[in-house]
């Protein structure tokens, strides 16, 4: 039964919505998100979209300051793209050496889809930085090797997606930022499939209970005849 379960041991699909820095406007496109506020953030307890909780957690390995810096203003001329609030765009955390996030709590071998974007302007030509999970660059295109967070994510609005991210046997995802010295965690969705609500296996319970009944009725009546 433990397989069927989404995260924290609801069986439904969710969508859970990821922004970092909570210095701009909280974004609303799709949902609730949750707003990391700190480079330090270790155990975050995530909701989904609806606000329910997940028992989804999040933690952040990040340098120290100035190898990190959380609260960056960012800028963005795209509006509202794809799951991607605008809002969500206006702040974010900067890496220059190897990060990570780690998403744990999740269904241990289950699969998930996993988008973010590193998008933020940047005078620098060479903002670029490898994003992987489990050793691939995801199915995006561009995709995450050497993905430029200013010409690749600023300018032209990509993000990068993982169609089939697996949760290891202790149920985690682990996004790697690395390769350069310009990481950038902007915004992530997680997607869980659908799997029937509780209400349906209620239901097909239930229905199953009354089938057989008819059935030892029907059986019994002829039995009399």
């Amino acid at each position: 039964m433990q397989r069927c379960l989404l995260w924290g041991g609801q069986v439904r699909a969710a969508t859970i919505l990821i922004d970092y820095s909570d210095m701009g406007t909280t974004p609303t496109l799709g949902g609730t998100w949750n707003e990391v506020a700190s480079t330090g953030a270790s155990g975050m307890a995530l909701v989904d979209s609806t606000g329910a909780a997940t028992g989804v957690t999040l933690t952040l390995s990040l340098p120290t300051f100035p190898n990190s810096i959380e609260d960056i203003n960012g800028t963005w001329s795209h509006g509202d793209v794809d799951w991607i609030d605008v809002d969500a765009v206006k702040d974010l955390f900067y890496a220059s050496s190897a990060s990570s996030v780690t998403l744990a709590g999740l269904v241990p071998n289950a699969s998930y889809t996993i988008d973010h974007l590193a998008a933020r302007w940047s005078s620098a030509t060479a903002s670029t930085a490898d994003y992987s999970i489990g050793g691939s660059f995801g199915d995006s295109t561009p995709d995450g090797d050497d993905f430029n967070a200013r010409l690749d994510g600023y300018r032209d609005g990509n993000y990068l997606t993982w169609n089939n991210a697996v949760a290891d046997g202790s149920g985690t995802i682990v996004l790697n930022v690395g390769g350069a010295q310009y990481g950038y965690l902007t915004a992530t969705r997680i997607t869980s499939a659908a799997v029937p609500e509780p209400s349906t296996f209620a239901l097909l319970g239930i229905g199953s209970v009354c089938i057989g009944f008819v059935g030892i009725r029907r059986r019994r009546k002829n039995k009399a005849v």
